[in-house]
């Protein structure tokens, strides 16, 4: 970086302009003085200075004054022009001064240095910036934290045992004894054998039994389920129960058909919570064709009023048994009279306005809380 400065202080002062001779601008100088001082010396000589020389040819003192003048009018037109000496030494004169104000001016003159600018430079300066890029480069790998080497172990040949290997070193304790290291006991093992019962052997067809795979087991849905009322009169349906549980808003049955809506026998709806996840609910409202294990998942019901509604239920004989297993629900309208058998069960009577539809969202806000809150009690196992 030193270097790159020294190079840049030299190209600025190569740069300034040069000055004349001093000697020759002094000169110039001197010679302009002269001649002026020349000017000013020349006098005009006065009549009264002049004396007759003869009266007899009449020359008188003003004749020759007269005479004086007209020669001297006629020398300056015959002599050299001192205006143009006067104007070469004038102008060298101004610029010098010019010069003097323009190397000062460049003195305090400081280049102002980019990235781009300090590398045009006719030196070839590639091995001074590389070298300093190498030494960045090795101080931020020195650096930087470097894997452990994990030594590589290198496992030695081992020879397998042998028996017969080991005699050359136990000879000495056997050679008294009389031993015969090469016999065995092969026969006397083969002796013992025939006096045991032999084994029973499996058949290879109960081989096969054992090791046939497995059926896999049955994946068991943990989606909870919904009954509503199959009956058109009811203001929950299959035609507006995603408008109801899933967009809190209450829409008829009459205006989903109107606006094109089919009946389905079941309807997968999904509740949302809070960060975004969602939990499917299956809604149903004929549940006679059910299996075991899909009444287990069962934790809303809306009921309508009749009690017939709950006919053929495998939950309980009476609809008072039935609601001690799930949570039961009723909507209807704030101004209608509500049903006798609703009074009695234990339902949660969810009255909406006819006309505030700002008011549906807290109603049906309200009964994802109370099913929640019943599987969390009574059915975890399920999805919530």
């Amino acid at each position: 970086m030193r270097s790159l400065i020294v190079l840049a202080d030299a190209q600025a002062e190569a740069k300034r302009p040069r000055v004349e001779d001093e000697e020759q601008a002094r000169k110039d100088k001197e010679r302009l003085m002269a001649i002026l001082d020349r000017g000013t010396s020349m006098s005009v000589t006065k009549p009264d200075t002049i004396r007759d020389l003869s009266k007899e040819h009449g020359l008188t003192a003003e004749k020759i004054a007269a005479l004086r003048s007209k020669a001297l009018a006629r020398k300056r037109t015959q002599i050299k022009n001192t205006e143009e000496e006067i104007e070469e030494p004038t102008r060298a004169f101004v610029e010098s001064d010019k010069l003097d104000a323009n190397r000062d001016i460049i003195s305090r003159e400081r280049t102002y240095r980019t990235r781009t600018n300090v590398m045009q430079t006719s030196v070839n300066l590639a091995n001074q910036v590389f070298a300093i890029l190498e030494r960045m480069k090795a101080k931020e790998n020195k650096n930087r934290p470097q894997p452990a080497v994990v030594p590589e172990t290198v496992e030695k040949h081992r020879a397998g045992y042998s028996r017969y290997a080991q005699e050359r070193f136990r000879k000495e304790e056997t050679e008294d004894f009389n031993i015969d290291t090469k016999r065995s006991f092969a026969a006397q093992a083969m002796k013992i054998d025939e006096h045991l019962e032999p084994k029973k052997t499996i058949p290879d067809s109960a081989k096969v039994i054992s090791n046939a795979i497995k059926p896999p087991m049955k994946r068991v849905s943990r989606t909870p389920i919904i009954i509503i009322p199959s009956s058109n009169s009811s203001l929950i349906t299959v035609f507006n129960v995603r408008e109801l549980l899933e967009n809190f808003r209450f829409v008829t049955s009459a205006e989903k058909r109107a606006a094109g809506a089919k009946r389905e026998p079941e309807v997968l709806i999904q509740r949302s919570k809070e960060g975004g996840v969602t939990v499917p609910y299956r809604v149903v409202d004929n549940p006679l064709r059910f299996l075991p294990e899909e009444w287990d998942r069962v934790v809303a019901v809306f009921a309508q009023g009749p009690a017939w509604q709950f006919k053929g239920w495998p939950l309980g004989a009476t609809p008072t048994d039935i609601f001690s297993k799930v949570k039961a629900f009723h909507l209807t309208w704030d101004d209608d009279k509500l049903d006798n058998n609703i009074s009695q069960w234990a339902v949660d009577v969810m009255a909406l306005s006819r006309t505030k539809r700002h008011l549906d969202r807290a109603i049906f806000q309200k009964f994802w809380e109370s099913v929640e809150r019943h599987i969390r009690r009574h059915k975890p196992f399920l999805r919530y």
